[in-house]
């Protein structure tokens, strides 16, 4: 059933964007597995989940490691990782003149788009970096465990 559902979302999709005329704008590639590929191409990554909690928000990592800002809803995993203004925009959860409006204050402020993929891939290295975690992790072994 789940399939069917997503099928029939993406027509629904592709005939709204085909009734608006705005196919120009608009790329439907299917399913890819070259993640960094697609997110070097951004400008913004844009996660509108209305799920929650959406989960860990691995997505925003992967495109703010690529300093690039991210949009994202304000929901559990993504309020996590993204600092609103900082690194990108939180936005409430189904609002879409406050999802345009991040987009859009983004892509018109390309010094505020370069200072929030800065911002945001020093975020990634500081506190989402697997080597410093594991690190971390060693020493709080090594403190507990072993020296005790």
């Amino acid at each position: 059933e789940g399939r069917s559902v997503d099928d029939k979302f993406y027509r629904q999709v592709r005939d709204l964007v085909s009734t608006e005329q705005i196919n120009k704008s608009f790329i439907f590639t299917g399913w890819r597995k070259d993640i960094r590929n697609i997110i070097a191409d951004l400008d913004i990554l844009v996660q509108a989940s209305t799920t929650f909690p959406e989960g860990f928000g691995l997505t925003c990592i992967e495109a703010m490691a690529s300093e690039k800002p991210v949009v994202a809803t304000n929901i559990p995993g993504p309020s996590e990782i993204v600092l609103d203004g900082e690194t990108g925009f939180l936005v409430p959860p189904k609002d879409v003149n406050a999802l345009a409006e991040a987009i859009l204050k983004i892509l018109k402020g390309k010094d505020l788009s370069r200072k929030m993929g800065m911002e945001g891939k020093r975020r990634v290295e500081e506190f989402f970096d697997v080597r410093r975690t594991v690190k971390n992790l060693e020493e709080i072994y090594e403190n507990e465990f072993i020296r005790n």
